[in-house]
């Protein structure tokens, strides 16, 4: 499949964009579950089921991460458990995906996000953090709601670890991402944006209790 292919895929649904942070602990298994979900990263390592994933780096740089390579969190992307992955660096990562899931991943080659009023369905778009590309991928479903859950930018990962040179944790990074999911929020004022738990430091998308969404 394309990536265009996914248009509409789930027309004036909820969808559920899941990060690897702590506050994904917050949120019962059941209730993500009960969801269509696009997580990011390493996030099936957690035994939630999930429908997409999401990575926007390359494997091959993960092992330059001692964080990365002591956690395996390539293994996660590897051998991922969801019906599709979503990648931007698709010629740089194919190779290295399981031989016999290559064939569910999917190029989706994402643009910057510049200005408030350009933007288009049929591609995906990227900050400095994979949540903000799959809330993009989730908008080119038909996403009616999309909530978020373990967008933190604290450095505490859900599997119980905190990164010791987090740089997603620093004040320019944590700024760059707030005005990117406002302006994403700002062009498609159709489509709900929430952030699902009080801990997150987004702070420019309306917090919700999960309960609610």
């Amino acid at each position: 499949m394309k990536y265009t292919d996914f248009v509409n895929m789930h027309a004036n649904k909820k969808i559920l964009v899941c990060g690897t942070g702590a506050s994904v602990k917050a949120v019962p298994k059941e209730f993500i579950e009960n969801h269509i979900t696009i997580a990011t990263n390493d996030f099936c390592r957690l035994g939630i089921k999930i429908d997409y994933l999401v990575f926007g780096d390359r494997i091959k740089a993960m092992r330059h991460d001692p964080f990365n390579v002591e956690n395996n969190r390539a293994h996660y992307i590897k051998n991922f458990d969801a019906k599709y992955l979503f990648v931007h660096n698709y010629k740089e990562n194919i190779n290295h995906i399981n031989e016999d899931l290559q064939d569910r991943v999917i190029d989706a080659r994402c643009n910057e996000l510049l200005n408030e009023g350009v933007y288009s369905r049929l591609t995906p778009y990227h900050s400095n953090n994979s949540g903000f590309m799959a809330a993009t991928i989730a908008i080119t479903m038909g996403a009616a709601k999309i909530g978020l859950i373990g967008i933190d930018f604290h450095g505490y990962h859900a599997f119980g670890k905190k990164h010791p040179n987090y740089l997603l944790s620093t004040p320019d990074r944590i700024r760059r991402a707030n005005k990117d999911y406002k302006n994403l929020s700002n062009i498609w004022k159709e489509v709900g944006i929430y952030n699902l738990n009080s801990f997150s430091k987004i702070t420019t998308l309306p917090k919700i209790d999960y309960k609610e969404f």
